[in-house]
């Protein structure tokens, strides 16, 4: 499958929500770089291994913008319970990267951004953008 990439900005958090689908790794590596600026590497084992991947703390090669990478290189196994299982990990590491902490009885913000990372996922797995 070619490679595609969308960016999503989360508007109320310093980072982007990058969605990538189909490519193999030096796709992403060609992408972006890792926390220490160089370019991206993603482990045969963890591909081999999962249908999805979320990694966080990188940044795109062109903007230089921070955030978290959802890279669906098995689309065709991806489905509802994997799209919900990488957007808690998006959220996460966007809470992590903020220094925010995950509160089990009060949490709207943490959830809203499940929701969000989950409907970006959704978006990009479908190829159905609209303006949201």
């Amino acid at each position: 499958m070619k490679f595609d990439i969308k960016e999503f900005d989360t508007i109320l958090y310093p980072r982007k929500i990058w969605v990538a689908k189909g490519g193999v790794k030096k796709d992403i590596a060609r992408h972006f770089n890792d926390d220490e600026g160089d370019p991206l590497w993603v482990s045969t084992k963890d591909v081999d291994s999962s249908k999805a991947i979320t990694i966080d703390t990188i940044s795109d090669n062109d903007t230089g913008n921070y955030g978290v990478l959802v890279w669906l290189h098995d689309l065709s196994k991806c489905d509802i319970a994997t799209i919900a299982h990488e957007a808690d990990h998006v959220a996460n590491a966007i809470f992590q990267s903020i220094g925010a902490k995950v509160d089990c009885e009060n949490d709207e913000t943490h959830a809203y951004l499940v929701g969000f990372a989950a409907e970006c996922i959704w978006k990009v797995k479908t190829g159905r953008y609209g303006d949201k």
